[in-house]
């Protein structure tokens, strides 16, 4: 059995994390590296989503090993980003996954032992989807285009950049609560990405 929660995140902080990085980082962090990092930090933060159904039971794992899907000329693959950090630190481990991947040179270790995983449909335009979970995991998130659309800010409606961030996860392993305080973090992480600049701990 499986349920999806959807929540909007703001990216202003996002495109201004990555224009401050600009010249300063080589690669510039992606959205998707920033999600990464950001989701690396939340599971940490709650252990019931980096979890696994196994055998009636659940499985906690010790640390977070976010995989990544790519779409390659073989297909989708989903190289792992193991135990994320900065952005920045994502965005050099993801651009070697990656590569590899699209060159048809993934290693066996390189798609393995993912605990969660990020499914990116922004760059093609897709507003909003609900991925298909990765067995044994308990959840993955899937992240949608940043658009432009008008909110109220501060009593006027404003033009403001946002992503749909879609979680689908397994009702074996958690319940709506569960989810919702783990999507919460990850969207208060990626509405203030500075944080995830700096060591862990501080909120």
């Amino acid at each position: 059995p499986v349920f999806t929660l959807t929540a909007e995140a703001d990216a202003t902080g996002a495109a201004r994390l990555r224009a401050e990085l600009d010249g300063l980082a080589d690669p510039v962090p992606t959205i998707t590296d920033l999600v990464v990092s950001a989701a690396g930090r939340a599971l940490r933060e709650h252990p019931d989503v980096n979890a696994s159904a196994a055998d009636g039971a659940v499985l906690r794992h010790p640390r977070p090993h976010v995989g990544v899907a790519v779409d390659t000329p073989d297909g989708l693959l989903v190289p792992v980003v193991r135990d994320p950090g900065s952005p920045v630190a994502v965005a050099a481990a993801t651009r070697e996954l990656v590569g590899r991947a699209r060159a048809g040179a993934a290693t066996p270790a390189d798609l393995d032992g993912a605990t969660f995983t990020v499914s990116n449909l922004g760059m093609f335009g897709v507003a909003e989807f609900a991925a298909v979970i990765v067995p044994p995991q308990a959840a993955i998130l899937a992240v949608g285009a940043v658009r432009e659309l008008p909110r109220v800010r501060d009593g006027a409606v404003v033009p403001v950049p946002v992503m749909a961030l879609t979680l689908t996860c397994d009702h074996r392993v958690l319940d709506g609560a569960q989810a919702a305080r783990f999507l919460a973090r990850l969207v208060a992480l990626l509405e203030r990405p500075l944080a995830l600049m700096i060591e862990e701990g501080v909120p």
